[in-house]
């Protein structure tokens, strides 16, 4: 009787404690980011698939055309609206984060007027008039649902974000595909279903923020902080716009196919890591504000240092497994017959670039946080410099593996720079804390 009742009671105990460990993973902030940016990358991959095997190679290339356009243009975006929307917002009570959202897709509005003159131009330049009125309206609705998403995401509503990204993008498959069965998918209206999809999710999104009138004056404020705030980044993204396509472009211009497709399945096998990679550091950014806001750059710190731990957690095993079993894995993705097998070097350099990626994004995401934006232009800046001055050289000679030596290069001397700034900043504030209690205590 007695082991029979303490085998009842170890049972209930393990239950309460299972139930209470689903509890919190269910209100787990990171796992409902990781989600919704898993939400994001599923709806990306399902449509760039659909698109790339339905379409014809032509319609295709208009379409990954706009797209390099929208990407870029959403950088601009991200940069001006998107940043102070997330960093502010993170300190606001609700209802000054509602005017600020309101305020926000007016700056939107407006942005969409200089990018769609942009895209136009472009889009005339290379002989595609006809897609602009398509185009146009893909980029406004994913413009304005990312807007209304970011106001979201200030305050942590990342369960609440997953319905409208879920119907923005896994939600565009379902049109794309029943027209691609009927033989009607064009580049036309598939750029309609994106817009429409976008413009749908942020009309649920809107109703979950409740958006608040704002004043003149709300105005104003929210438009000289975005500049104040997002000009560094602006910069840093301008930069990246040339950066980042030189490594594989020398790679093309001065090898074969074969060495750039190697090099395109040596990313798509890291890209599995995307959605915990990039959710991480959108969710340093607020949550690092906030605890700045309340506690001081100390707070900061093991604010953003603690879902940096859960990433590393999830990540680090992997980076490490592919660089410890890169044939493995190599055989694993691609099969016993692929001509990627040789390639167990290169997956080992970009696991390694991948690693380096996630420290540099973790102290970005806190520097952000801080408002401390310049130390994006300077990290992108010294890379940029590094990869001309040293990464191209290797590509030219090397083929593959130079470029992915060049990918360590780029990243490491970002780690080096956004680790020096970090010291820096960190003493500098750390340091006045310090005197001002001095002189709290030496007043009384």
């Amino acid at each position: 009787m007695r082991i029979q009742i303490e085998t009842e009671s170890l049972s209930t105990g393990s239950g309460v404690s299972l139930r209470n460990k689903l509890i919190t993973l269910w209100q787990s902030r990171s796992i409902w980011a990781i989600a919704d940016q898993g939400v994001l990358s599923l709806g990306n991959f399902l449509c760039s698939m659909l698109l790339a095997r339905r379409l014809p190679d032509v319609e295709f290339g208009i379409y990954a055309f706009v797209l390099t356009i929208l990407l870029q243009l959403n950088n601009l975006h991200g940069a001006l609206v998107g940043y102070a929307l997330t960093v502010r917002g993170a300190t606001m009570d609700d209802a000054h984060l509602r005017r600020l959202t309101a305020v926000s897709i007016i700056m939107t509005l407006g942005l969409g007027l200089i990018g769609t003159g942009a895209m136009s131009a472009g889009l005339i330049l290379f002989g595609h008039p006809s897609v602009i009125p398509f185009a146009v309206f893909a980029l406004m609705g994913w413009q304005l649902q990312e807007t209304v998403r970011r106001g979201m995401l200030a305050r942590f509503r990342y369960r609440g974000a997953m319905l409208g990204d879920g119907i923005s993008y896994i939600g565009q498959v379902i049109p794309m595909w029943y027209l691609a069965q009927k033989g009607e998918l064009t580049v036309f209206n598939a750029l309609l279903i994106n817009g429409l999809a976008s413009f749908v999710a942020m009309g649920l999104q809107v109703f979950q923020v409740r958006l608040r009138r704002f004043s003149y004056q709300d105005f104003i404020n929210g438009c000289v902080q975005s500049w104040e705030l997002g000009k560094w980044l602006l910069a840093s993204n301008a930069i990246a716009v040339f950066v980042i396509p030189i490594i594989p472009w020398t790679l093309a211009f001065f090898h074969t196919e074969r060495d750039v497709a190697g090099y395109q399945a040596m990313a798509t096998i890291l890209g599995i890591s995307h959605p915990v990679l990039f959710s991480v550091c959108n969710i340093i950014v607020p949550a690092t504000a906030k605890a700045n806001a309340t506690g001081g750059i100390r707070s900061a710190r093991s604010t953003g240092l603690r879902y940096a731990i859960h990433a590393a957690l999830i990540l680090g095993p992997y980076y490490v497994g592919l660089m410890i079993l890169p044939d493995l894995a190599l055989r694993l993705f691609y099969g016993a017959e692929s001509p990627y097998l040789g390639l167990g070097t290169p997956l080992r350099l970009i696991a390694l670039y991948y690693l380096l990626l996630f420290i540099s994004m973790v102290v970005l995401g806190l520097l952000n946080g801080l408002e401390n934006t310049s130390s994006n232009f300077y990290s992108q800046l010294t890379s940029a410099l590094a990869t001309v001055a040293i990464g191209v050289p290797l590509v030219m000679v090397w083929g593959l593996e130079g470029a992915c030596w060049a990918r360590v290069l780029q990243v490491g001397v970002a780690v080096i720079v956004v680790l020096w700034l970090w010291a820096k900043l960190w003493n500098t504030r750390t340091s006045a804390s310090s005197i001002g209690r001095v002189g709290e205590v030496s007043a009384c």
